[in-house]
């Protein structure tokens, strides 16, 4: 009786330390996947920090195109409503 509960305590000895195996490498490989998504993680937000810094120039800088078109599109403006009043003033 004796040697079947002791077959019993190894297996499960060998079972248990099987297990506490099987949770180590678990937990190595999630330590690695949090160092991993850590460091995307500061990747990201730097990008974030550079894109801030960028849009604000780009904003300006397409403001500035716009209003260089705007002043184009006035002078167009300006130059076919003086053919138009010297039409008129032929007729």
């Amino acid at each position: 009786m004796t040697t079947f509960y002791e077959r019993q305590i190894n297996s499960l000895r060998e079972e248990l330390t099987t297990i506490e195996e099987e949770l180590e490498i678990e937990r190595e490989e999630v330590s690695k996947q949090k160092q991993e998504l850590l460091g995307r993680i500061k990747e990201l937000e730097a990008e974030n920090e550079r894109l801030k810094e960028l849009a604000p120039l780009e904003l300006l800088d397409e403001i500035s195109k716009l209003k260089e078109r705007v002043k184009q599109l006035e002078k167009q403006n300006n130059q076919l409503t003086s053919q138009i009043e010297v039409k008129e003033v032929k007729k």
